[in-house]
C-alpha cells in the first residue's frame, strides 16, 4: 500500500497491490479464494474496513500421455516374444486415481496402482508380451495399438493412442531330399526310380508352380497344397530307363534342384544327386564248329 496522501480524506483512495503464486493445491482444490481488510488510523484509533474476497476459477485440464516402446528389433519364428512397455504419464495439471490400465488391441497389459493419487508429471510404467503367430510372421510384421485410461474423480481420462510396429525377417527357403529304393541295375532297359521329398524350410507359405529339375529325367510334382505351408512338404517322382553307356559308365549319377514360388519370386532349393551302381558282368560265350566231317 502507497502511504500517500496523508492525510486520505472524505472520498479519497488509495490503491494497494499485491500476487499470489498458485500451488498445486489451489488447481486441486479448483479455485482461489482469498479475503482481505484494509486499516488505517484516525488519530491513534484504528479503523478497519469491512471484508471483501475475490475467487479466481481454476482451469482443470486432467490428461494422459501414452508413450508405448519395445525392446524387440524384430522376429522370424511362431513363438517369438515380444516385449512392449507402456509409460503412461499425467501430462495434466489434477492428480488422477486408480483403476490405472492400458487397452491394447493385441494383448493384455498390466500395469501398477501405485501411486495413488498419480500427481501432474507423474507416470507409471505398463508392460505386455506378445507370442508370435504364422499370420504375423507372413503379414511381414506386428502392428499394435494401445491407449491408457485413469480416472478424475468418477470422470474417465483416455490417452492418446500409439502404436508400436515389429517387422518379421521373412526367409522364405526349400529344402530338396532326392532319394531311390533302386540299390542297382545290370541291363540296358532297367528302370531306376526316384522319389524327391521337396519341404518348405523357410517361414513363409510357397506357392506354385513346384518343380524339380533333374539332368537325367523329367520329375512330376503335385501342385498342392497352395500354398505350401513353413514345415510342410510334398513328394515328386520320376523314373529312368538305363541304357548302355550307363553300364558302360558304371554308374547313373544325377542331379536335381527343386523350385517354387514366394510372391512373385523364385525360390530355388539346394541341388541333390543319388548315384546308383551298376553291376557290370564282363564275360565271353565260346562255340566251337567245324565243316569237317
Amino acid at each position: 500500500c502507497p502511504q500517500t496522501p496523508n492525510p486520505l480524506n472524505p472520498g479519497a483512495f488509495i490503491t494497494c497491490t499485491a500476487s499470489y503464486a498458485v500451488t498445486q493445491a489451489d488447481i486441486n482444490a479448483g479455485q482461489v479464494v482469498n479475503v482481505a481488510s484494509a486499516s488505517a488510523l484516525y488519530g491513534t484509533t484504528p479503523v478497519q474496513s469491512n471484508v471483501d474476497s475475490v475467487t479466481v476459477p481454476a482451469v482443470q485440464t486432467p490428461a494422459l500421455t501414452l508413450d508405448k516402446t519395445t525392446t524387440t528389433a524384430n522376429f522370424d519364428a511362431v513363438g517369438d516374444t515380444i516385449s512392449y512397455s507402456y509409460k503412461v504419464t499425467n501430462s495434466g495439471n489434477v492428480p488422477l486415481t486408480p483403476p490405472y490400465a492400458v487397452a491394447d488391441d493385441k494383448t493384455t497389459v498390466t500395469c501398477p496402482q501405485t501411486p495413488n493419487p498419480l500427481n501432474p508429471g507423474a507416470f507409471i510404467t505398463c508392460t505386455a508380451t506378445y507370442t508370435v503367430t504364422q499370420a504375423d510372421i507372413n503379414a511381414g510384421s506386428v502392428v499394435n495399438v494401445a491407449q491408457a485410461s485413469a480416472l478424475y474423480g468418477q470422470t474417465p481420462v483416455i490417452s492418446n493412442e500409439d502404436s508400436v510396429t515389429v517387422p518379421a525377417v521373412q526367409t522364405p527357403a526349400i529344402t530338396l531330399d532326392k532319394t531311390t529304393t533302386t540299390v542297382n541295375y545290370d541291363a540296358v532297359g532297367d528302370i531306376i526310380s526316384y522319389s524327391y521329398k521337396v519341404t518348405n524350410s523357410g517361414n513363409v507359405p510357397l506357392t506354385p508352380p513346384y518343380a524339380v529339375a533333374d539332368d537325367k529325367t523329367t520329375v512330376t510334382c503335385p501342385q498342392t497344397p497352395n500354398p505350401l505351408n513353413p514345415g510342410a512338404f510334398i513328394t515328386c517322382t520320376a523314373s529312368y530307363i538305363v541304357t548302355q553307356n550307363d553300364l558302360d559308365t558304371g554308374q547313373v549319377v544325377n542331379v536335381a534342384q527343386a523350385s517354387a514360388m514366394y510372391g512373385q519370386t523364385p525360390v530355388q532349393s539346394n541341388e541333390d544327386t543319388v548315384t546308383v551302381p551298376a553291376l557290370q558282368g564282363p564275360a565271353l560265350t565260346l562255340e566251337k564248329s567245324t565243316t569237317t566231317a
